[in-house]
């Protein structure tokens, strides 16, 4: 099978395919006034939605509506598979990657970009979330959605080298399953796709061998 993105490896490509986020409206927060530098991004962190279906402008709804609310969505994109309403699939939503809160392409989190995403460690970490995860299964995740986790990680450790990748769930005291994929298997694989050596194609074949 084809890469459905149009290339199979990082570098330039990488790039290339973050910059067809589609780009939500409304969901990020501008500030006209100066803002403060905080601290040096250390680490991603994957989170799930512990749903079956979902996109930004739908966590942005939850997590207003949390008590207390968020301000905005906590996480600073999302990658969805293919279900943004209950039983309503569509391909060209599989795998799409949406911006959340505020975020540049920078090393450094400025006060409007912190996330609200992981108790004690929002200071110098961005997060993105996978639509899925419901009840610890892993049913709801796609092959094409976690390809894009993959791309996206690749792209920040572009900009930052030494980014650490992580789920929820191995932050201390985090106590979660979050984001219900095999964590060291998902380094794996990225380290190898970073390389240039995991096509979109071995990723396929490699996920049928071993799963997610």
């Amino acid at each position: 099978m084809a890469d459905p993105f149009g290339w199979d490896s990082p570098g330039g490509c990488i790039a290339l395919r973050f910059a067809q986020i589609r780009y939500l409206g409304g969901t990020g927060t501008s500030f006209n006034q100066e803002v403060t530098v905080l601290k040096q991004i250390k680490r991603l962190v994957l989170h799930c939605s512990d749903s079956t279906w979902g996109d930004a402008k739908a966590i942005d709804e939850w997590h207003r509506k949390r008590k207390p609310p968020f301000r905005e969505i906590g996480y600073h994109g999302v990658i969805l598979n293919g279900f943004r309403k209950p039983g309503r699939y569509d391909g060209d939503d599989d795998g799409l990657i949406e911006a959340g809160r505020s975020l540049d392409h920078d090393t450094w989190l400025e006060e409007n970009e912190v996330g609200a995403h992981a108790l004690g460690f929002n200071s110098d970490t961005i997060a993105w979330c996978l639509i899925g995860g419901a009840g610890g299964s892993k049913s709801s995740f796609t092959k094409n959605q976690y390809y894009s986790a993959l791309v996206v990680a690749s792209y920040w450790k572009l900009i930052v080298p030494d980014l650490e990748v992580v789920g929820h769930g191995e932050l201390p005291n985090a106590n979660k399953a979050c984001p219900v994929i095999d964590m060291n298997l998902f380094r794996d694989r990225l380290k190898a796709y970073y390389k240039g050596s995991l096509s979109y194609k071995g990723l396929m074949e490699d996920i049928e061998m071993r799963g997610l």
